[in-house]
């Protein structure tokens, strides 16, 4: 009878352990890849991806992944001006990026400048 409920014990310590180990997995958010600056960047600056250096994050919020810009969007930024500095090693955010004009409209016009 003892042998019994050791055993019994023994497989509900694993059940639950597993469980555990499982919740803790569901709950866990996924590694999000963001993009950090490399240097301090001032506001007036145009987005390059020389700038930046990609960074695994994890337990990253929802709601915060979606105001940091992901290193696969980086892209569609590129070319862009920022109106924040954004200190080296700070991850670059929506709210830096001027989205007034598209990304090549800014590099055509500051080529376009420095040109003259």
């Amino acid at each position: 009878m003892r042998r019994i409920t050791l055993i019994i014990g023994a497989l509900l310590g694993m059940i639950t352990a597993g469980g555990l180990i499982f919740i803790n997995i569901i709950n866990r958010s996924a590694a999000v890849e963001v993009v950090l600056a490399v240097r301090d960047l001032p506001a007036g600056t145009a987005l390059r991806a020389d700038m930046f250096r990609v960074a695994r994050w994890s337990d990253v919020d929802d709601a915060d992944a979606e105001r940091l810009v992901i290193a696969e969007e980086f892209p569609k930024h590129e070319g862009r001006l920022l109106i924040h500095d954004v200190p080296a090693g700070i991850p670059l955010a929506e709210a830096h990026i001027d989205s007034a004009l598209p990304g090549d409209a800014h590099l055509r016009l500051s080529s376009i400048i420095t040109a003259t």
